[in-house]
């Protein structure tokens, strides 16, 4: 070490180093050494690569991101930069972004595996089944090997893709409701036979390859829990086939909510429930908007509190995240009864790694909005599940509860849950009211004049039902002054 310290501006040195404290569980080390490695020799683009990986693994998911983005400028023509830079984007939900450094990343080396891979990953949830699996069959030619992709190549599971792809926006209520019975059709037709998921050999730790229930069906107006158990049914008789260990009862020591426990218990004096929250990666924002108030206000010496989040959610979970249009959304901070226990793309050890924790209850928010938030309630993972917020079904036949409010919920509300049904006499929500800008934009900035009257619907496109254009324009129509606004999409539609 002491012949490093006789050279500190001795860029490879420095970055021998590096690599020694990555090998001793160095990390902060490591990253030292390599930013005066880079201070020396900007240019050195080994040491900026093992940076961007350092900065990745600790969870600084935007100084990744900036460095990889780096790297590129000063190598335009690295294959690796590109495809580490469409990582990163990827993971930030920038799919476009993240699609062209992964098209560049092939064109500059037309044998990378990897890059083929998660462009088909892009092209498939985009629902470009042809080009998806043109790029999947690639990286099989280039690495037989590549089990990822050949697992995507499945022919059931590519079609059944096809089947229930679901576009965000249709022209006419009857286009939507063709395309509903298409794919409920769809769904019927997958047998128990051999190609049915049911009995495909799945890998629990390989399940990139499913498709997400489509979620823009969810807004349509009608009853989501028909197709949506069909759905769930063709994973969960495999999922009990191959996994029955994950399925027996979590058993706990400690107490049980009034009216939660499924046998009916009740707290005892003195004890605290343990109760967990699961998120995922890239959506802190939404999961402390619309949680955060009620982790915040359940009583510290009722309730231990555990949150499973990905490692690079951890620091944006505490100290908040700064949301679309420079919205602030405030962080959980720390706290003597919440504990951040990392998770990570490893299902299986997921699944050990929650049910060891032993909880008394388990609740998912937006199921099925992520593969996590899709799969793992499948799985007995606390002695209670419960799915809350989203207002529709989670399909899921291991979730026992939703919990809603009686504000939201018809008399028969409970003919569009699988799970039973608790409605709470106040809303499901602790709603904090994000900062406001101290002033204001004008009229002007968004284009009106201020002779228009503004008639704003003030929501994401996708959940405005096509029936709501002859209302839209019969108001334009009955009032010339009239202006329409609406959100702008952050996906082109």
């Amino acid at each position: 070490m002491s012949g490093f310290a006789l050279s500190p501006g001795h860029a490879e040195a420095l970055y021998l180093l590096a690599l020694i404290q990555v090998a001793e569980n160095d990390p902060n080390g490591a990253a030292g050494s390599l930013h005066a490695a880079l201070e020396s020799e900007p240019g050195y683009l080994e040491a900026r690569m093992t940076l961007g990986f350092l900065l990745s693994a600790a969870g600084g998911g935007e100084e990744a991101e900036a460095c990889f983005r780096e790297a590129v400028r000063r190598h335009p023509d690295h294959a690796e930069a590109r495809f580490m830079l469409g990582i990163g984007l990827k993971e930030r939900g920038e799919p476009s972004e993240a699609e062209a450094c992964f098209r560049e990343a092939v064109r500059l080396n037309p044998d990378y595996a990897q890059a083929h891979f998660n462009l088909g990953d892009l092209l498939r949830d985009t629902g470009e089944i042809d080009a998806a699996e043109a790029a999947y069959r690639e990286a099989v030619r280039i690495d037989p090997n590549y089990l990822h992709a050949l697992i995507n190549l499945g022919d059931t599971l590519l079609r059944l893709d096809a089947d229930i792809f679901c576009p965000g926006i249709f022209h006419s209520t009857e286009e939507m409701d063709k395309r509903r019975a298409e794919i409920e059709s769809a769904l019927d037709s997958y047998s128990s036979g051999s190609d049915s998921p049911v009995s495909l050999d799945i890998d629990l730790n390989k399940l990139d390859f499913v498709q997400l229930p489509p979620y823009f069906m969810s807004f349509h107006g009608r009853n989501e829990r028909p197709w949506k158990c069909k759905y769930a049914d063709l994973f969960a008789g495999n999922f009990r086939r191959k996994h029955p260990e994950y399925m027996t009862p979590v058993h706990t020591t400690s107490v049980h909510p009034v009216g939660v426990h499924p046998a009916g218990g009740s707290v005892r004096q003195g004890g605290r429930n343990r109760l967990g929250f699961l998120t995922s990666h890239t959506q802190e924002g939404p999961f402390l908007m619309w949680t955060s108030g009620l982790i915040l206000n359940l009583p510290g010496d009722k309730f231990d509190i555990s949150i499973f989040c990905h490692p690079m959610s951890r620091k944006p979970l505490v100290e908040g995240v700064l949301g679309e249009k420079g919205v602030e959304i405030p962080g959980l901070g720390e706290r003597g009864n919440i504990r951040f226990i990392e998770i990570d793309g490893d299902l299986e050890s997921t699944i050990k790694k929650i049910r060891g924790e032993k909880l008394d209850v388990l609740i998912y928010s937006e199921v099925g909005t992520s593969t996590e938030k899709f799969i793992l309630p499948f799985f007995r993972l606390a002695e209670v599940q419960c799915a809350y917020w989203c207002g529709f079904t989670s399909k899921i036949p291991g979730v026992d509860y939703f919990i809603s409010s009686e504000a939201v919920e018809p008399e028969n509300g409970q003919e569009n849950y699988r799970e039973k049904l608790v409605r709470l006499k106040s809303p499901m929500i602790h709603f904090t009211p994000p900062t406001l800008p101290p002033e204001p934009r004008e009229r002007g900035h968004f284009g009106f004049a201020e002779a228009n009257h503004i008639y704003a619907c003030l929501q994401s496109l996708h959940k405005i039902h096509p029936d709501m254009d002859e209302i839209f324009g019969g108001i334009l129509r009955r009032d010339p002054a009239g202006q329409m606004a609406l959100l702008e999409g952050g996906t082109p539609h």
